[in-house]
Parts: structure tokens; C-alpha cells; sequence
């Protein structure tokens, strides 16, 4: 395996920095910005991804690329370097794409004052967008004060995604743990430094001529409660700065590892050089390390594809909608999609107790209870109080929502 490419990173940054007001200065009229420097191995040849606000993409690739030459020497200049690699320029359509998407529901208005709206929304994320941006449109058009999420979702991942609206955000550790489905696709024979199929290749090897049936043995392996190395490109974090801060520069860090559990693994299909996996995991896993560890274990490398996630706990993706589709709705549809908040807690036991009782947990107070565990909390008339949590035969408030606490809340409970 090369061992060079750190060394990439640092030019590939280098590049990026340095490029990027040439670039700009070319066409400021389309505010062009460079998304992403990839070098080849060699470090001869730099694809440069760009974003632009208005304008044709098509015709402003083929202008930037007439102009390659001159930006090419313009850089060697700028960094004083011997060999400057080629410059090729490609649109960053996904991006682009995002970026419409987003500017465009920037330009709705609001329809109602932004307000606390607790509840659950299921977003079908596309891939090219964060999480957090899925998030950010939502919350926009819902005019909610505050959103969060139930588990991120790389960009260039697709699927459900759990938006939690208002006080619902107080319960995101109740799914955060929970079990998740993915159908990811893996590429074997081919090893990036990210483990997925936007890093650079670092590694290949020949694929085993029976996939499916070396898939087969290797998969029972990765079943059940296992310690995974986290890659190497993660948010996790090390001396308060994300793992992916080092590995972009270089830098030495050392590698996370932590405990994750695997319910089911099994092959959908497999062809041959890729295979389409059905996972469901518990929190923290990593689809992109299985798919680096599985390649290590048949020897030839593998880096994850593409992945789809198809369900959270009970939530399931066909229940959920597009960002650009709830753009379309009027805001009382947008507002009836919300689920309630216990949806999130649905799996628990319930208890039903008085309001002088839930008012007694709310502020602080502890309980007399039989049954150690996590329970949802109703008031008599059936409204979610919270979750309460049971321990040596003592029960008490773990997340209430605010109305407990409140004379005028408990006298409608």
C-alpha cells in the first residue's frame, strides 16, 4: 500500500487555498467557489470541483478548462513549485444541486412566526446534502425555534433521517442507540483513504472470483456485539478536534475504536466486483469500516459505495418525504406531518399517574415503584408527561416536558 498519500492531503489542501481567489477573480460576476482539490497518485493530475451561484454549469466547465493553462501557471507562480499538476475542472453537480435547493427555500416565506413545534418529521435526505442542511430546510419551513436530529446521515448517503422538532430534540438519546437498517453497497477490489467512494484509492487487488460465496463465509464474523475501529475520516473526536481534522493534514491520530453490535447481515445480491448488503445495527456502527474490514478479510480492499438508510427503530423510509417535496406542501400540511413526541419513546412501558403525581416527579421528587426500567409517562387523560426512569424500587423524572411543572398545564392534564 503507497505510503505517500498523507503527502497528497497536504498538496491537495495547498492547491485549494491557493486556486481558489484565481479562480474566483476569473468570474466574479458567478461568485465561483471551489468545493474540493483531489490529486492523483502521481500528483499530476488535480480535479477541481467547483460551486457556482448563477450560470450555466456546462458551459462555465468548458470556459474554466480552456483557462486551465493559465491558472496552471498562475499556481506555480503563487507556490513556487517545480512540477504544478494539471488542472481539470468539474462541476460539483451534487453540490450544486443542494445549494439551489436550499437558496430557493430561502426565498419562501415563512408562513406563520417561528414558534416551539415539538414533534417528529421523517426526511427522505438526498444524496449531496449534510444532515444538518436537511435539518436547516426543514426547520425553515416548518418555522420551528429549534430542530435537531436522531442520527446523521453522511452526504453521500441517502435516506431517512429523523427530524426532531421543539422538545422532541430533549428525547434524541432514546433513538440515537437504537436499531437502524441500511442497504449499502460495496466495491471490492478497490481500497480509498476514506472507505468510501469519494476518498482516493490508495490500494487494489483482485476480487475473489466467487463473491457471493466468500461474502457468505466472511459475514457471520461481523455478527453480533464487536469492537470496530472507527475510520480514519470520522467526527469522532481526538484532543477536541474531529478525527477527519488529522487525516485531511497528515497528522498522526490515533485510531478509535469502540463497542457496536450487528442484529443481521446478509447478501441482497452480489455481482463481481460488488455486493448490495442488508444491515441492521445498533448505534455508533459504521457501515464504511465494515465495508474496509470485509475487503481486509478477503484481501483485495473494498470501500463503501453508496448506502441507504431504510429504517430507524420503528420509522421506516417510506413514510418519509423528500426536502424538495415538502417545499411544495402548504405549512398546515407540513405541520400534520409532525408526529408527537412519544412516538420517539413508543417502544417503552407505559404508566398512567395522577397530575399531583407527575407534578411530585417533575420537581425532583422520587417515587415508590415495583418495576425497574424506563417508562413513558400519561397523565390519566392520556397526555405525554415524559420518561421516568425506575431504580431499586424508586422512580424518578429523566426528561419531562415543561408542562409538568406548570399549575395551567396540570390542570388540563
Amino acid at each position: 500500500m503507497p505510503t505517500n498519500y498523507p503527502r497528497r492531503y497536504r498538496v491537495e489542501t495547498l492547491v485549494h487555498e491557493a486556486l481558489s481567489p484565481i479562480v474566483y477573480a476569473l468570474r466574479p460576476d458567478k461568485l465561483l467557489t471551489l468545493r474540493q482539490v483531489s490529486l492523483n497518485r502521481d500528483l499530476s493530475l488535480a480535479t477541481v470541483r467547483y460551486g457556482m451561484a448563477n450560470g450555466d454549469a456546462g458551459e462555465m466547465e468548458v470556459e474554466l478548462n480552456k483557462l486551465s493553462g493559465y491558472c496552471r501557471r498562475r499556481l506555480a507562480a503563487k507556490l513556487n513549485m517545480r512540477a504544478t499538476p494539471k488542472l481539470l475542472f468539474v462541476p460539483d453537480k451534487e453540490g450544486l444541486a443542494a445549494d439551489r435547493l436550499r437558496d430557493f427555500l430561502e426565498t419562501i416565506p415563512l408562513p406563520v412566526r417561528r414558534r416551539m413545534r415539538d414533534g417528529i418529521l421523517l426526511l427522505n435526505k438526498p444524496t449531496g446534502l449534510s444532515s444538518a442542511k436537511a435539518v436547516a430546510i426543514a426547520k425553515h419551513l416548518l418555522a420551528t425555534k429549534k430542530a435537531g436530529h436522531g442520527g446523521t446521515l453522511d452526504p453521500m448517503a441517502r435516506g431517512l433521517l429523523l427530524m426532531l422538532s421543539g422538545r422532541a430534540t430533549a428525547f434524541a438519546r432514546f433513538v440515537l442507540g437504537g436499531k437502524k437498517e441500511y442497504a449499502a453497497l460495496i466495491r471490492f477490489g478497490e481500497q480509498t483513504d476514506t472507505d468510501d467512494g469519494e476518498g482516493n484509492i490508495v490500494y487494489r487487488a483482485a476480487v475473489p472470483p466467487n463473491l457471493a460465496e466468500s461474502l457468505s463465509l466472511a459475514l457471520p464474523a461481523f455478527i453480533g456485539e464487536k469492537e470496530q475501529t472507527a475510520p480514519a475520516h470520522s467526527a469522532l473526536k481526538h484532543a477536541g478536534k474531529p478525527l477527519y481534522y488529522y487525516a485531511r493534514r497528515g497528522l498522526p491520530a490515533p485510531l478509535k475504536k469502540r463497542t457496536t453490535t450487528v442484529h443481521h447481515l446478509s447478501v441482497i445480491r452480489a455481482g463481481k466486483k460488488t455486493a448490495k448488503l442488508k444491515i441492521v445495527c445498533g448505534g455508533g456502527f459504521y457501515v464504511r469500516s465494515l465495508a474496509r474490514d470485509l475487503g481486509e478479510q478477503l484481501g483485495c480492499g473494498a470501500h463503501l459505495h453508496a448506502l441507504k438508510r431504510r429504517a430507524v427503530g420503528h420509522f421506516d423510509l417510506s413514510d418519509a418525504i423528500l426536502p424538495d417535496a415538502l417545499s411544495q406542501e402548504s405549512p398546515s400540511q407540513r405541520l400534520s406531518r409532525l408526529l408527537p413526541v412519544s412516538a420517539l419513546v413508543s417502544h417503552l412501558p407505559v404508566c398512567r399517574l395522577s397530575a399531583k403525581e407527575i407534578f411530585f416527579l417533575a420537581c425532583g421528587g422520587a417515587g415508590d415503584f415495583p418495576a425497574d426500567g424506563f417508562w413513558q409517562i400519561f397523565s390519566p387523560h392520556g397526555r405525554f408527561a415524559g420518561v421516568a426512569q425506575a431504580e431499586k424500587e424508586r422512580l424518578r423524572a429523566l426528561v419531562f416536558l415543561p408542562w409538568t411543572r406548570e399549575k395551567g398545564g396540570l390542570a388540563n392534564a
